[in-house]
């Protein structure tokens, strides 16, 4: 998905950004897993409205630690790693949009809001 038209966004930030893009129909697509195999319509909705509110931060100059220098620790494997990316949620501009979310929708892997889903 692209966050806004004037969006300034680096390699590093867009990957973040990955799992949800537009379709042709302007009906917003997510490719990523989920535990039953699809992701529903609220939950499309609601990434996409979590990944617009970190595309205006950082269009407006805020960091979001996720998309930083060390964004794979937000989906590592790693046990460490996942903590030191837990940690940094705790300074995250988007740390209330992304705790909204992940209170409303499971997730199977990957740390939100400063927790480890699924492990």
């Amino acid at each position: 998905m692209r966050p806004t038209a004037s969006s300034k966004n680096t390699d590093t930030q867009v990957r973040a950004l990955r799992w949800v893009r537009p379709a042709p129909s302007g009906v917003v697509e997510v490719s990523r897993p989920s535990k039953n195999g699809h992701v529903t319509e609220t939950q499309a909705g609601a990434l996409a409205h979590l990944y617009a509110t970190i595309a205006k931060l950082v269009d407006n100059g805020e960091r979001v630690p996720c998309l930083g220098r060390h964004g794979a620790w937000w989906t590592s494997a790693d046990a460490e790693e996942q903590h030191a990316a837990a940690l940094r949620c705790g300074d995250c501009p988007a740390l209330a949009a992304c705790h909204a979310y992940i209170t409303e929708h499971d997730e199977l892997t990957g740390v939100w809001a400063g927790r480890r889903c699924g492990r």
